[in-house]
Parts: C-alpha cells; structure tokens; sequence
C-alpha cells in the first residue's frame, strides 16, 4: 500500500510545471524589458554627451577670439549666417538673453529659437546656435551661450560663458 503513495509523489504535476514556466517567463520578460531600457538609456546618454561637447567645443572657439569681435566679424560667425536670420523673442526675465521656455517668433517653422549666428554644417542630427551679447552680466563683460538642440528630439543643450576685457 505505501508503493502506490510513494508513486503519486515521485514526480511534478503538469499544473506544477506550466506555475512554473509562467513565473520563469515573467521574470525573464521583466529582465528583458530592463535590457531595452539600459540600452535605450545609454543611447540617450551618449547623444547627450555628444551634445555637451559639440557646445563646448563652439564656446572655446568664441572665448579664444578677441574681446573687441563683434557680431559681424568673419572670424566669429564663420558662416554666410548673420543678424538678418535672428528670430524675435520675448526676454521675460530681463537678462536680454534667450531662456528656455521664453516665447519666441518661429519664422522658417523648424520649431527651434533660432538665434543670429548658426553653424551652417553641424553634425547629422543636430542644430547649434550662439550668441553674443555685450555688457552682461555686468560691463566690460560678452556672455556667450551656445545652443545645441538634437534633432531626434528637439531637447536643448546650453552652455554660457562670460568672458572679460582684459
């Protein structure tokens, strides 16, 4: 009598069996939604470092041109872009500088603020544009801002620099 028990307790029910390919499955569903997600998040990490570098790499070219440059210098619009293509925008603030955010007139519908100097060949997949404005902060001052938007996007890159008379 005791050989038919041991018999029926010997192996697993087909029950048991699909509990556990079903918890085995959501588990390795959850991992692979994780992996899409690192990827994904690297990705956006890399063009974003990518971003940072490309202003960074504009902004050092501005701050190593002379302080009496002015916005129709060659040297520092380095393209056929000038004051003429600068889109309007409201300066809510009161820093006479663009700010993420600050209403502006979109005139060519690229979506983008478009400021008067832009790099007229940026690298695929991104738009960069500085200014330069006198007398801020404070005077005997330039505050440089290079933007750096992504195309894939749309999100913005900023960096700002001050440099100073000599």
């Amino acid at each position: 009598m005791n050989c038919g028990r041991m018999a029926a307790e010997k192996g697993f029910t087909l029950l048991e069996v699909m509990v556990a390919v079903f918890v085995l499955s959501i588990g390795l569903l959850a991992a692979a939604s994780m992996q899409i997600l690192a990827v994904d998040t690297n990705a956006s990490a890399i063009r974003r470092t990518e971003a940072v570098n490309l202003a960074q790499s504009r902004i050092e070219e501005l701050m190593a041109l002379e302080y009496s440059t002015t916005f129709t210098d060659p040297d520092l619009i380095a393209d056929s872009v000038t004051a003429v293509g600068a889109e309007p925008f409201t300066d809510t603030n009161g820093n006479g500088l663009w700010e993420k955010g600050e209403p502006f007139t979109d005139v060519n519908g690229n979506g983008l603020w478009d400021p008067a100097h832009a790099c007229p060949n940026p690298p695929p997949g991104y738009h960069i544009a500085w200014t330069v404005v006198d007398d801020i902060p404070v005077p005997e001052t330039k505050c440089i801002r290079v933007y750096v938007w992504r195309c894939d996007s749309g999100k913005t890159t900023v960096l700002s620099c001050i440099k100073a008379r000599k």
